[in-house]
């Protein structure tokens, strides 16, 4: 593009500031140097979902502190969305722009050097590497790509952004559940030993207690851990 004149620089950076991708269209100078001859510029923008502001701000009351985007987009159209979806605190609080799919997985990494946990959401082929490399990856399912919901942990069955804050919610009263019952199960069964102990209940059953309770102490355990890559 080095030869294209400086007002159509900045008609490109307008295009840009305005959230579009542009596609110029051009032909050759004929007997010229070869050097293009602009015809005309076409601005192409993804519309944003009528519920991703909303979203986001039911992502913050779920307790998730910090939301980047990781785009492939140029910067101005990044920061055009950016910008649609809320400052710091209400939106978007950073985004990263350009992206290939390998510096989506350094910029994973990079986060969760900072943050801890990492949650990934994207449905295409190229969010597929980051999705493997985030804690947990979810995909977005029907607009999703068979690699995208291949790689995730999860996988939603449709398309509404909202959908993200109840599945965070679920996950979290289904572990406060399986704490609770391993919990009462554990007092249950260390009574059990006390009153064989004391000659109240069988040996019989105080030892089908104490196996149980090694089994229920012993389950958890690769829940805390993660899994080497192979």
């Amino acid at each position: 593009m080095g030869g294209v004149e400086q007002e159509v620089r900045h008609k490109l950076q307008h295009f840009e500031a305005q959230g579009q991708t542009v596609a110029v269209v051009g032909t050759t100078t004929v007997g010229g140097d070869g050097s293009p001859h602009i015809q005309g510029m076409i601005g192409i923008a993804d519309r944003l979902r009528p519920q991703a502001a909303e979203a986001l701000r039911e992502l913050r009351h779920a307790g998730i502190r910090h939301i980047v985007m990781l785009t492939g987009d140029n910067p101005g159209t990044a920061r055009a969305i950016a910008d649609a979806l809320g400052g710091p605190g209400k939106g978007l609080d950073d985004f990263h722009a350009g992206l290939l799919p390998e510096y989506n997985v350094a910029a994973v990494q990079e986060l969760r050097r900072e943050y801890g946990t990492i949650i990934m959401v994207g449905d295409g082929v190229n969010d597929a590497p980051a999705l493997a490399a985030s804690d947990i990856g979810i995909a977005m399912g029907s607009a999703g790509t068979d690699v995208a919901l291949e790689t995730a942990d999860i996988a939603l069955m449709g398309d509404d952004l909202s959908k993200l804050s109840t599945t965070i919610r679920l996950a979290r009263k289904a572990e406060g559940i399986i704490r609770a019952n391993i919990a009462f199960s554990l007092l249950t069964k260390a009574v059990f030993v006390v009153l064989a102990v004391l000659g109240y209940a069988t040996l019989w059953v105080a030892a089908d207690m104490g196996a149980s309770m090694l089994v229920v102490l012993n389950g958890p355990g690769p829940c805390g851990s993660r899994l080497a890559p192979n």
